[in-house]
This record gives C-alpha cells, structure tokens and sequence, in this order.
C-alpha cells in the first residue's frame, strides 16, 4: 500500500520527536533526574523484602551449658502498585494544511508541550510518593508501620520555623543504636521555602560567613551554593511540599520505570492526527526507619 501508514508514521515519530521528548520530559522531573529510575523486573509493583526482626539466640553462657536454639532473620513482602500516566496529543487537519511542509515542526511543539505536562504530573505524583513513604503514621507498602520497623523518625514543629535544634534532633536519632546505619549517601531535601529557613536558622559558628573584597558590592543575603548539614547536602526540589525537611541515604530512594516514556499513533477516526504519550512506574523508600522528616512552618 502507498503512502504513509501507521508504521512509517510510527518510524517517524521515533526519529523526530523521540530525542526531543527525552529531553523535555527530563526537564519536567528532576526528582527522576537527580535519584534516577531502574527499569521494572516485571509485574505491576514494586516488590522488596523487608528485615524486621534478626537472630536473638545470642546469649551469655555458663561452661558446660547447652548451645542455645537457633534465630533466624524475618522478612516480609511489601508491595507498592506502579502508576500509568497518558495525555493525547491531537492535531486537526486544518492545522495539518496550514504548516504544509513545516508540519513535523507543528507537531513538534504540540508534542513537547503534551510531554512536559505529563512529566509534571509524574514529577508531582513521585514526590508524593516520597512523602507518603517516609511518614510515621499507620501503614506503608501494604504493612503496619510500627509492627516491621517502617515508621521514620518525626520531628515536629508545630507552627515554629525550622531551627538547627529540629536538624540536631534528626541527626541525633539517626545517630542512636536502632536507626544507626551506613550515613556514605545521607542528604537532606527539601522545598525552597525550607532552604531559606534553614539559612535563616544557620546564624551559629560556621553558619554564616561573610567574605568581602575591597571595592566589592556587599551582599547581605546568605544563598550560596553547596549548603550542608553536619557535612551533608541539602537538595532543593520545587515540587516538595513546603513545610518538610526529610533526611535519607540516596539509595534507599527507588524509583522503578514500569514503561519508559513512549508515543503512539492513534488510529483515524476523524481529520486528525492523535497521538498518545505514556510512561508508568512508582517511587518507593526501601527503608523509612533510617529516614527522618522535619514538620515545619513554611516561611
């Protein structure tokens, strides 16, 4: 058969609009960007063992005492549902006639546009998926929070600003016997709002440095880049809500791409061109226990 079919449609679509639609979708979920995806295994969830319980056969012992029964570790299965978004692009035939040859431009802009709204609704939706995971309420991933050592350390503020004392109290927790752990990845994050809290609150040695060359503009305000806590990153994130500080390892932040971003010609029905755009996956915390969450005013 001559002429365009959906195949050779198909083709061209990979070739003209995928590298562009890469691009924009990342710059529509730097969350996605700055933790990073990991292709599903299969099935529609994310699926992970939890350990909540080791060998408590360790004893003290007598000389000629008996070897005591052995423990084991206990796991159990968490699961989390993987997300599917889709948004339509549709572009009439009118449109179609009046960009003639320049109609792939057109559809260019059509396309980007349909794939930088998706990526916001992903980006949006993943980070509520981060703030639902690291919590202390009741249940997470299908399991009683406090029953499999699930519930995160919260430090409330109330209707106070953030202070140094709320990031002690985290680091602190985080530092004890039962939450302790390997810190190598540990980064704090939060919306903007918190990061000018918490530059606020840094007015205490080594908080605030003031460094100013003769002949120089003086700049009283504190933004600067590479701010940390206790020798850990601060990572601001414009989607967050605003009145969290969470602390955690970077790895223990999986998000798992069920379908990578894709875009598919819809069959004609009428004088258009209709194309759909999908991608699937979930963001899960493999171990909110060792992750901390700061309620503050957002100032």
């Amino acid at each position: 058969m001559a002429g365009a079919t959906t195949t050779t449609l198909a083709k061209a679509i990979k070739t003209t609009f995928q590298p562009v639609m890469q691009k924009t979708f990342s710059e529509a979920t730097p969350i996605m960007d700055f933790f990073g995806t990991k292709p599903s295994l299969g099935g529609d969830s994310i699926d992970w063992k939890v350990n909540y319980s080791g060998n408590d056969s360790a004893e003290t012992y007598s000389e000629g005492d008996a070897a005591p029964a052995a423990g084991y570790q206990s796991y159990i299965d968490a699961t989390l549902a993987h997300n599917h978004f889709q948004l339509t692009v549709q572009i009439s035939g009118h449109a179609k006639d009046a960009m003639k040859n320049g109609y792939f431009d057109g559809a260019m802009k059509e396309i980007q546009g349909g794939v930088s709204a998706l990526g916001r609704k992903v980006e949006t939706t993943v980070m509520a998926d981060i703030v639902d995971a690291i919590d202390d309420d009741t249940s997470y991933a299908g399991l009683t929070r406090a029953t499999y050592n699930l519930d995160c350390f919260v430090q409330a503020g109330g209707s106070a600003a953030l202070t140094v004392a709320m990031m002690e109290n985290c680091w602190e927790a985080k530092m004890l016997d039962a939450r302790a752990g390997d810190m190598s990845d540990w980064l704090w994050f939060c919306a903007p709002e918190q990061d000018l809290a918490y530059q606020r609150a840094a007015d205490g040695l080594g908080g605030v440095n003031l460094n100013l060359a003769i002949g120089s503009q003086l700049d009283v305000g504190r933004a600067q880049s590479g701010r940390s806590f206790n020798g850990h990153p601060i990572v601001v994130f414009t989607t967050l809500t605003n009145t969290f500080m969470f602390g955690s390892r970077k790895s223990d932040i999986l998000i798992e791409e069920a379908r990578p971003l894709t875009i598919d010609p819809l069959g004609k029905t009428d004088d258009t061109d209709k194309f759909l755009i999908t991608w699937a996956g979930k963001a899960a915390h493999l171990d909110p226990y060792r992750a901390t969450r700061i309620e503050a005013l957002a100032t």
